[in-house]
């Protein structure tokens, strides 16, 4: 992965360093044209009209504008592959494990989520911050919510998949669809004022007498404007007609201009989605999923034709705000009104798919996302959704976040419900980073993505973690009593019927030995009796005896150390059994915090 990435960030390059020499040149020739322009301008002045000066002047805008136009195009294109380099070399380092660089997810967090805190689904050396390629706002808040609402539904699991295994072998489409999303940054203010505007009140379509005069008024002051040139009819008549357009369009100033600020600067953001839009209609899609996506966009009519047709009418609108041209345009053509009345009619025909259209794009944005996860990935495997009441199986299960050369996995398995695994072990033995690496995998697989492990399958299921119980001060809530509310929690939605894979890590902890035993082995008691299924994390050997009293419901893993030659090694492989080996007493004494 690493040398692809790296090749194409070569290549990448070169094509830069072509387009920057060509915007050297169109620069200067640009520089030359406006130059002759005005020297041609200057001769045909003082020739008093001069034809063929009149002719090279002409001649030299439209080369000036053409120019203009072609320098613009080609910095268009520079910004381009700029970010396609950029890609490739964020990605050089996602592979090799670094991705500080990627988007936190921090806006996502929820402090009382059942289990994005506890597994670092968002925020820095997240999960989120690994998988997110997403380069439009929405399609990161749809990748996000699938992390932190996996679906259960198992046909909608199998039609992602398929997706993101075949997105995860177009790198080159999901690169340019990725580049073209970051030509400019969208926020969540963007996206909630568009659909302000698709939805407010019309300003001109609905005022039926102002549409013949829009069209009538106009060219009667073009008339009458000519005929003042050429001397037929007194130019008192050509003010006139301005000043009848005047009193029309002043009352429609103040709403025009809030118009304008909702929309009409987001000109380059339509251009982006048309653009982003263009590269799904044309895609040669194979899953269901994605197919059913491109066909939203492109029937009954081409999403691509709409929004360009649209953005092309947002530029001309755009002339407004250049005073001179702003100013003529409306005193000959009322051009404020002109534009403001079909862009409104755009709206009429459109407004209902729109939201469609970009809900279509931050899906395929999400699942781009996945595959290319999956690509970086290709030793990770896609999870099999089972029917079964509940099963978890999984043989070589990691944490995708543990660098694959130094990752150690363990195979679990646990079926049926009303079932846990008591799983013991000492300080940094790796308990609490099999309890994520289960929940993280979970999540993974309930969003569509692939996950760390040779294989696996499982039921999809609601999931509930306790393992980083916060106090706070604001609420006046104690460490314990945040951490029995959250137990509270687990038991409630047990007893509304609902089934949960539950995640404990060393629960009770802020109440004594005594108390926290008898309270945790109630606890566990109580869990079973509604039929709840999961992992719980201790140091507590006491507790393992209850696989004794309930050798159905629950069992004993753990994992080992040993001491060699002063050292401490870890397995860190999960095996059956209780702990038998404990290192905090070694580990003070080698750290000086009590005497040898």
């Amino acid at each position: 992965m690493h040398q692809t990435y790296q090749a194409r960030t070569e290549q990448f390059k070169e094509q830069l360093t072509k387009l920057a020499s060509k915007t050297t040149t169109l620069a200067w020739l640009r520089i030359i044209a406006f130059l002759a322009l005005l020297a041609f301008a200057i001769l045909f002045l003082s020739t008093e009209g001069n034809t063929y000066w009149f002719i090279a002047t002409i001649v030299s805008v439209t080369l000036f504008a053409l120019l203009v136009k072609r320098y613009v195009a080609v910095r268009t294109q520079r910004q381009f592959y700029q970010h396609l380099v950029n890609i490739n070399e964020a990605e050089q380092k996602a592979v090799a494990y670094q991705h500080h660089h990627f988007p936190t997810g921090e806006n996502f967090k929820e402090a009382q989520h059942p289990f994005i805190h506890d597994l670092d689904i968002f925020g820095k050396g997240s999960i989120f911050q690994y998988v997110d390629r997403t380069s439009t706002w929405q399609g990161k808040e749809k990748l996000a919510n699938w992390l932190k609402q996996p679906t259960l539904d198992k046909e909608e699991l199998l039609a992602r998949q398929a997706a993101v295994k075949e997105l995860a072998e177009k790198l080159e489409d999901r690169q340019h669809f990725q580049a073209t999303g970051m030509m400019i940054t969208e926020t969540a203010e963007d996206e909630a004022e568009i659909a302000q505007w698709l939805q407010q009140e019309a300003i001109i379509s609905n005022k039926k007498w102002l549409l013949p005069f829009m069209i009538v008024m106009p060219a009667i002051v073009i008339a009458l404007g000519l005929s003042a040139l050429f001397t037929l009819l007194p130019a008192r008549f050509f003010w006139l007609a301005i000043f009848v357009q005047a009193v029309v369009y002043i009352p429609f100033i103040k709403p025009i201009n809030t118009f304008y600020q909702q929309i009409g600067k987001r000109v380059a953001l339509l251009r982006k989605y048309a653009g982003l839009i263009a590269l799904v209609e044309k895609a040669d899609f194979k899953s269901e999923l994605l197919q059913s996506l491109q066909k939203s966009i492109v029937q009954p009519k081409s999403a691509t034709e709409a929004i360009t047709k649209l953005t092309k009418l947002m530029e001309l609108f755009n002339q407004r705000q250049n005073a001179i041209m702003g100013l003529i345009l409306n005193l000959l053509a009322v051009w404020d009104l002109q534009i403001v009345y079909r862009i409104e009619q755009w709206v009429v025909q459109h407004k209902r798919a729109f939201p469609e259209w970009i809900a279509a794009i931050a899906t395929i944005d999400a699942l781009h996302s996945l595959g290319n996860f999956y690509y970086n990935q290709p030793s990770y495997t896609f999870p099999t959704p089972s029917d079964q009441d509940f099963t978890l199986e999984a043989k070589g299960l990691g944490h995708p976040l543990i660098p694959i050369d130094s990752l150690v996995t363990s195979d679990f398995e646990i079926t049926g419900t009303g079932k846990f695994y008591l799983i013991t072990g000492s300080n940094m033995a790796g308990k609490s980073t099999f309890l994520r690496s289960v929940g993280v995998n979970l999540v993974l697989a309930m969003a569509g993505a692939p996950v760390c492990a040779q294989q696996m399958t499982f039921t999809p299921i609601p999931l509930f973690t306790s393992m980083r119980t916060d106090d706070s001060l604001q609420d006046h809530e104690s460490y314990f009593y945040a951490e029995l509310k959250r137990l509270k929690q687990i038991v409630d939605r047990l007893q509304a019927g609902e089934k949960v894979f539950i995640i404990l890590d060393e629960i009770l902890k802020g109440t004594n030995s005594n108390d926290k035993q008898a309270g945790s082995k109630a606890f566990i008691e109580q869990l079973i009796q509604l039929k709840g299924v999961g992992l719980l994390a201790t140091h507590d050997l006491v507790l393992a005896q209850m696989e004794e009293t309930y050798p159905e419901q629950v069992q004993n893993y753990c994992f080992e150390m040993s001491i060699d030659d002063n050292q401490l090694h870890f397995t860190y492989r999960l095996q059956r059994g209780i702990c038998s080996s404990f290192n905090a007493t070694f580990l003070m004494k080698k750290m000086g915090i009590v005497a040898s």
